[in-house]
């Protein structure tokens, strides 16, 4: 009698894992969050970015500059906070435990933007002090991201795709903001 094709194997199948170093196998495990918390660091960067560029439009078209100039009082608000968005920024991609707490209490400014700023901001607290953060920004990890430079975060092509038709429209729509602007 033949054996059947159909029946299960009756072996046990071997883990997908197996063979790995518990240093890699701990990298493949929190590889999403760690690159999830180095993108926050790139958006606050960017944030931090259109802060200071903001800031120096609205001088550079600014009513006077006296004291009373609401510009200067903006920017003295606003310019720490971009500046500090950039540090935080540059801090979490490169996963300092400081950048950690600089992070939430920028967050909670955000928690302050009601109902969408609220959503986001508990979202990316959440990130932050998540178990798997914890571990990310302790200096264990530092050596195990030491000891596996192979493993890296696999992007979709569907996601580069999508990432480049939005800096395609971000690009256009910039140009025709400053197109825009000397026309007038």
């Amino acid at each position: 009698m033949e054996p059947n094709p159909y029946l299960p194997p009756t072996a046990a199948p071997a883990p997908a894992d197996a063979g790995l170093s518990s240093d890699e196998q701990l990298r493949r495990q929190c590889i999403k969050r760690e690159s999830t918390l180095k993108s926050l660091g790139g958006l606050q960067i960017i944030g931090g970015v259109f802060l200071i560029v903001g800031i120096l439009s609205a001088l550079s078209r600014g009513p006077g500059q006296g004291p009373d100039n609401p510009v200067m009082a903006g920017t003295a608000v606003i310019l720490p906070l971009a500046l500090l968005s950039l540090v935080n920024g540059v801090g979490l991609y490169k996963l300092m435990p400081w950048a950690r707490i600089v992070g939430t209490v920028l967050s909670c400014l955000g928690l302050l933007g009601f109902p969408i700023g609220t959503l986001i901001n508990a979202l990316i607290l959440g990130a932050y002090w998540s178990k798997p953060s914890d571990l990310i920004f302790s200096a264990d990890y530092k050596r195990i991201v030491a000891a596996t430079p192979h493993v890296k975060m696999k992007t979709s092509k569907v996601m580069i795709v999508m990432l480049v038709i939005f800096g395609v429209v971000v690009l256009a729509l910039a140009g025709l903001f400053i197109v825009g602007s000397l026309i007038r």
